[in-house]
């Protein structure tokens, strides 16, 4: 009797341990489950720019070339593209090659339930704008953009403004030109911790108001 109550005891303890781990992931059973048993369904389709794109039941927005191995993406625009099921969008992937589009201001802006953004295959060597770019994506906890070639970018101002829950943040070969505004930069990002802007060129700045307003956690900058 003993020895069975300890083994029932045993397989609770399991079953909790699997549960917390789960969700300390952002994952509930449930969902587990279903990405391990069942296959996604696309949900939506479109084209933005010279590509079309997917979203499934996962989330997964998949954006590639809509014909041969290159495409340029879309600027933002509210609706008839992926905008409308922004709230549903939680990771972002590239196939081929696709390039964004001159002026990226507002483009993955609010896209609240974003967790994760695959920059391969993403081509920012021709970008001049990307203020406001990632804007308010409250879910976004690690991005990693040092891929991005910044080059040619002359507007930044609240790129990652709002970010609130992000902490791991790689922009490490970002370079800009010199008069750059970088106002609201990192307005807001209250669980930043390190911060590495030593590519970034701050000369002849216009403004840099607020650029690290609330970033209450931010212990290390290197610039």
């Amino acid at each position: 009797m003993k020895k069975r109550k300890f083994i029932i005891f045993f397989i609770i303890l399991i079953l909790i341990s699997v549960s917390f781990f789960v969700i300390q992931n952002k994952e509930n059973t449930f969902t587990a489950i279903r990405k391990t048993f069942f296959k996604a369904t696309i949900v939506a389709t479109g084209t933005t720019g010279t590509c079309n794109w997917t979203l499934d039941s996962d989330g997964l927005l998949l954006i590639e070339p809509a014909s041969g191995t290159s495409g340029t993406m879309g600027t933002y625009s509210a609706s008839g593209s992926f905008y409308a099921y922004k709230s549903q969008i939680i990771s972002i992937r590239f196939n081929g090659t696709v390039y964004a589009p001159l002026n990226c201001s507002r483009l993955f802006r609010e896209f609240k339930n974003l967790t994760s953004f695959d920059a391969s295959n993403f081509d920012t060597s021709n970008v001049g704008n990307m203020g406001y770019m990632f804007m308010d994506c409250t879910s976004l906890i690690s991005i990693d953009l040092s891929s991005f070639d910044t080059s040619e970018v002359s507007f930044i101002v609240a790129m990652f403004s709002g970010c609130n829950l992000l902490t791991d943040l790689n922009i490490s070969n970002f370079t800009t030109k010199p008069g750059t505004p970088m106002d609201n930069m990192f307005y807001n990002c209250s669980s930043l911790v390190n911060l590495n802007l030593s590519n970034v060129n701050t000369s002849n700045v216009t403004s840099m108001s607020s650029m690290f307003s609330g970033c209450k956690s931010l212990t290390t900058l290197t610039l």
